[in-house]
């Protein structure tokens, strides 16, 4: 629908101001690039630091395995320290997940505190200035 001035209102009472939603849309998409940005940069981190970690702890377990296989008498102590092998992984990739999760848990909780303190920053402005 148009006003009397020719401006488009779909519904609203106030006109639609095509570059005023552009560039409030562009600052949106900058806002979320530079969040992903924090994010990316924080998994690249995690993930280099996670990564070694968790092969240097396979090679070190990996190491002792073979050197227990080695003084194995029979085939259950074979099976033994297979099992031991085997959970000792299951548990060191787990324990990886979890701290890559914690890892993005913060980063997660530090963007929210930041958009709120932005937005009562925001909020208080308008405050001060009556609008």
């Amino acid at each position: 629908m148009k006003d009397s001035n020719g401006k488009t209102h779909f519904g609203r009472q106030t006109p639609v101001d095509g570059f005023a939603a552009m560039g409030a849309m562009g600052a949106m998409v900058r806002d979320a690039n530079q969040r992903g940005q924090v994010i990316l940069e924080t998994g690249l981190r995690t993930w280099e630091t996670e990564a070694g970690r968790y092969f240097d702890e396979a090679a070190a377990q990996c190491r002792a395995t073979v050197e227990a296989l080695a003084r194995c008498a029979s085939p259950s102590d074979v099976l033994a320290v297979e099992h031991a092998w085997l959970k000792a992984r299951g548990e060191a990739y787990l324990d990886s997940g979890l701290r890559f999760a914690e890892a993005f848990a913060c980063v997660a909780q530090s963007l929210a505190a930041k958009e709120t303190a932005a937005s009562r920053q925001a909020a208080d402005g308008e405050r001060a200035t009556g609008a």
